[in-house]
């Protein structure tokens, strides 16, 4: 019989931090005993990046539907695979996940991951004006037994939990288990990912995401109005929706075809920002992504998972991501919103009425590393 992994990637993000490209600029801080290497971080990154503009360029295929989506979090569960995965079947995932092509290989990947993952949980720790956590797990089947070496590194270097559950005989208490792991890992908001469980699962590996921040500059809800949003940018599908203003010095660049607005700074100007409120739910199994970018040999017997377990015939059977996101004017800790700023003449406008793309990202020197990445077409 062959045996299968899971894999559920679980995210929330409620915040109040918004688009086009959101910096959250934070510093290299110490991930254990060393310091993070900036030129393993910058691989990491373009690693990272080009698997979040690859993955986002398949999802966003599907014309009508929003989406939303964590890189990172996928990446993260991803990664405690690779670390278990030997041959053909590493380099598959190597490939996919942006890894190969910026010449990041082997154990530095698990180095490299493992630090920024404790930078980032570091970070918490500051008076940073958000909270981004990310958490790990690994469940196995009772029955079977993770190899020592995978054990130890998946603990020190991903901080994950690992423990044991039945999966053939008492699925329900572990289905239970998983989703309540999932609920405090993301402050209540991902309920229910997992409905059941295949008797032959081996292993769940799991990461699970929560980011809430606030504005730097807050809108006020008193300036909220309903303005048009042209849905898939067709003018004959215009809609009413509520959209927050406000003035503010926040940075600005023009391209071609594109305008593009950073909060909270590229070169500033003073702009009225008019920004729609809206909250997406998304969720998506992986498969048909993951084999398109180069990883197929995982979803069938013969994958080598030998670095995990002594198990054979074991492969992945499924690749799930959940993840929701709000976008309001204040966020969770919301002040005296600042007023729409009366000037003499009247401030360059950003109006995000047509289909827009956002990316919340961390941002380190001149570097930007997608955390979280999505698009809105219709309301």
């Amino acid at each position: 019989m062959f045996r299968h992994v899971n894999i559920r990637i679980n995210m929330k993000i409620n915040f109040a931090l918004f688009c086009a490209l959101l910096a959250l600029g934070v510093a290299f801080s110490r991930a254990g005993d060393e310091p993070l290497d900036p030129q393993n971080y910058q691989k990491l990154t373009e690693a990272n990046n080009e698997f979040a503009f690859s993955l986002h360029r398949m999802l966003a295929g599907n014309k009508s539907a929003n989406v939303f989506f964590s890189p990172f979090s996928i990446s993260a569960a991803l990664d405690m695979l690779l670390l278990g995965a030997k041959g053909s079947t590493a380099e598959e995932l190597e490939v996919a996940l942006g890894y190969k092509k910026a010449d990041l290989k082997g154990d530095v990947i698990h180095e490299t991951s493992g630090k920024f993952l404790g930078d980032i949980l570091k970070s918490n720790q500051s008076d940073a004006g958000y909270v981004l956590n990310s958490a790990n797990a690994v469940v196995v089947d009772a029955r079977k037994e993770l190899t020592a070496e995978f054990e130890d590194k998946v603990k020190q270097l991903y901080q994950a939990n690992v423990q044991k559950a039945d999966f053939a005989k008492d699925s329900s208490k572990t289905v239970k288990e998983i989703n309540d792991w999932v609920v405090e890992k993301t402050e209540g908001k991902i309920t229910d990912l997992v409905q059941d469980l295949d008797p032959a699962t081996v292993a769940i590996l799991m990461n699970a995401v929560y980011f809430k921040g606030t504005w730097k500059h807050q809108f006020n809800e008193q300036n909220t109005r309903d303005e048009i949003f042209y849905n898939h940018g067709d003018l004959s599908q215009e809609k009413q929706v509520p959209f927050m203003i406000m003035s503010a010095n926040v940075g600005t660049a023009r391209l071609e075809h594109v305008n593009v607005l950073e909060l909270p700074k590229l070169k500033k100007d003073r702009i009225e920002v008019m920004l729609p409120k809206f909250k997406l739910e998304y969720g998506k199994e992986l498969t048909k992504e993951l084999q398109a970018l180069g990883a197929k040999g995982i979803f069938a017997s013969g994958a080598d998972f030998s670095g995990m377990t002594s198990d054979k015939d074991m492969f992945v059977s499924e690749i799930l991501h959940k993840a929701t996101i709000e976008v309001n004017e204040k966020g969770s800790e919301a002040a005296a919103g600042t007023r729409v700023a009366t000037t003499r003449t009247m401030p360059a406008r950003f109006k995000a009425d047509h289909p827009f793309l956002f990316a919340v990202v961390r941002k380190s020197g001149d570097g930007y590393f997608v955390l979280f990445l999505g698009c809105v077409k219709s309301f």
